[in-house]
């Protein structure tokens, strides 16, 4: 969860170039005692993260990580008030899953993207070309309420990648919702959130295979 640096243009999309000139902003890290656990500060960005250090580390719940991000962005702002550095007015929000989906587990070659993304057709065993060395996966899907007002967009990507501690092959499949907060103040921040995360949660059901599904026991 964060205020982004980057916000997501509410214009239409089109082709170009973006070209940064200068130094990049300082960051600042704050982790917890057993680093799963990091708020990122910068300039212009305030972001709640949560990140798996150990492979018997719990997943958090959505509404674990929503309330230690609720807590310390009232304090951050909480600080800057009471130091007179000004008022944070949050101009657009971000929420993020990261899914590591490891081979063996309904896929096993790079190339075989189509066996977890239903959108990704596979390859006919009579086409010229033979099946690829990797494929990757990006999307845009437009955010709207149920009155179709656009409030953001969902960006998809999915990638090759090995796992650091093992070297395991995974597809990294990552799901972003960015727009702007809905309302003022914490409560259309997390307004945000909520829509965010239910989009990325309906929209990974909809990538993902129905065999996926079935090798995760889920059933809805």
């Amino acid at each position: 969860m964060a205020i982004p640096a980057e916000p997501e243009s509410l214009q239409p999309v089109e082709g170009g170039v973006l070209q940064v000139q200068g130094f990049p902003a300082p960051r600042i890290w704050l982790l917890n005692g057993d680093e799963t656990e990091l708020l990122q500060l910068q300039r212009d960005t305030f972001a709640c993260n949560w990140r798996q250090q150990l492979s018997n580390s719990p997943y958090p719940r959505y509404q674990h990580v929503r309330s230690g991000f609720e807590q310390a962005f009232r304090e951050f702002t909480g600080f800057t008030e009471q130091s007179n550095l000004g008022r944070v007015a949050p101009l657009h929000c971000e929420v993020s899953y990261v899914n590591h989906i490891p081979s063996g587990q309904g896929w096993d070659r790079f190339g075989e993207i189509h066996k977890v993304l239903s959108s990704c057709a596979g390859w006919r065993s009579d086409a010229f070309l033979s099946e690829p060395e990797e494929v990757r996966y990006s999307a845009k899907f437009p955010i709207r309420d149920a009155n179709g007002q656009f409030l953001g967009r969902l960006n998809v990507a999915a990638q090759p990648a090995l796992r650091r501690r093992d070297r395991q092959p995974l597809i990294v499949l990552t799901l972003t919702s960015r727009g702007r907060p809905i309302g003022t103040g914490m409560s259309g921040i997390l307004g945000f959130f909520d829509i965010g995360r239910e989009w990325i949660v309906r929209a990974f059901a909809d990538l993902t295979t129905d065999e996926m599904h079935r090798l995760w026991g889920r059933t809805a």
